[in-house]
């Protein structure tokens, strides 16, 4: 189980659009990215929860969202992960794709490269997309819950931290 590093709820903007902690553009009230309040924001009387969706193919983040078979799923309550399946995508057309996958309800899509048409329907459905990132699994959660995905380490090679910016 994973938990969450509480201090990525103090992201403060620096004068800059996009948030360097999430790596994704956002939006702000006073100087608190609002990202947090979707990822660590009430969602229930007592709970903070989100549902993460991961494309993979053998334990690593799938190169390609578009073609992608696999997703895990893992939803995250109260900073623990208290849930992980794995689902099979059945669509292959992009706009079926994009109407299955948000039939799971996933608030955040951590993947690799993703098609523009793909990304800017998602957005607008309020999914909250980061794209261009590879790795195990595991240890791309671990980043993304504790603020440390915007690495090098997690960017497909040729992108750095340029395609993640992008992506948003």
């Amino acid at each position: 189980m994973l938990s969450v590093n509480y201090t990525i709820a103090s992201c403060k903007r620096r004068g800059e659009k996009t948030c360097r902690l999430h790596y994704r553009k956002s939006t702000y009230k006073g100087n608190v990215c609002l990202w947090n309040n979707l990822a660590y924001g009430k969602r229930g009387a007592s709970a903070f929860s989100m549902r993460i969706a991961i494309p993979q193919w053998q334990g690593r983040v799938s190169p390609v969202f578009d073609v992608a078979v696999n997703l895990v799923l893992i939803d995250i309550e109260n900073g623990q992960e208290i849930h992980r399946e794995e689902k099979r995508f059945l669509e292959t057309e992009p706009s079926a794709r994009v109407a299955e996958f948000l039939s799971i309800k996933a608030d955040i899509l951590i993947c690799g490269a993703i098609s523009a048409p793909l990304q800017t329907r998602l957005t607008a459905s309020g999914v909250q997309v980061t794209g261009f990132i590879c790795g195990m699994i595991d240890e791309v959660l671990a980043a993304y819950l504790n603020g440390r995905l915007a690495t090098p380490a997690f960017a497909m090679p040729g992108c750095l931290n340029e395609c993640a910016q992008e992506s948003d």
